[in-house]
């Protein structure tokens, strides 16, 4: 078992980290990393939650992000009541939002979800163009479905450069 660097300062990029020996990200008994440890920077993955009422919607989305290493999808919610649930346990670093979810919308998801972790990345994917109403209940970008999942995976890398800057 590899000895773990937990909350010391990483030799490669001095930051505290969440990372083995050898420099690689790590999991405590196969969990999350807890909120507030932050992954080394430069070894860094991405957490994504993502939450849509359409199951092919999730299927797509967890399809694009599986080819691309520096995300990792944490979990998947239909419903607002349950986008909450998943949010508070798996404390990912950014959310794919749907507007139209069933229990709770997107703008009431998103509210609540600032008010648990305000740092955590809010990206709305939604069918509805209505980008400067999201801004409003604190997201962090728009993305419409209907631009395509290209735009998204370069929404998700923009939103996410700002996280580690701010966080540098």
């Amino acid at each position: 078992m590899k000895a773990l660097n937990y909350g010391n300062p990483c030799i490669y990029c001095e930051t505290s980290g969440w990372y083995d020996s050898e420099h690689r990200q790590s999991r405590l008994l196969d969990g999350p990393r807890p909120r507030g440890v932050k992954a080394c920077r430069s070894i860094m993955t991405s957490r994504v939650l993502i939450v849509d009422d359409h199951q092919v919607v999730r299927l797509g989305v967890r399809t694009l992000l599986a080819g691309n290493p520096k995300r990792e999808v944490c979990g998947e919610a239909a419903d607002g009541e349950h986008a909450i649930q998943e949010f508070a346990k798996l404390a990912p670093d950014v959310v794919i939002l749907d507007l139209s979810l069933p229990v709770m919308n997107g703008f009431e998801v998103a509210k609540e979800m600032r008010r648990i972790a305000p740092s955590t990345k809010i990206v709305f994917f939604s069918m509805h163009e209505i980008p400067a109403t999201t801004t409003i209940v604190g997201a962090d970008a728009f993305v419409a479905k209907t631009s395509g999942i290209e735009k998204l995976e370069a929404t998700l890398e923009r939103v996410l450069q700002r996280r580690a800057v701010a966080g540098a």
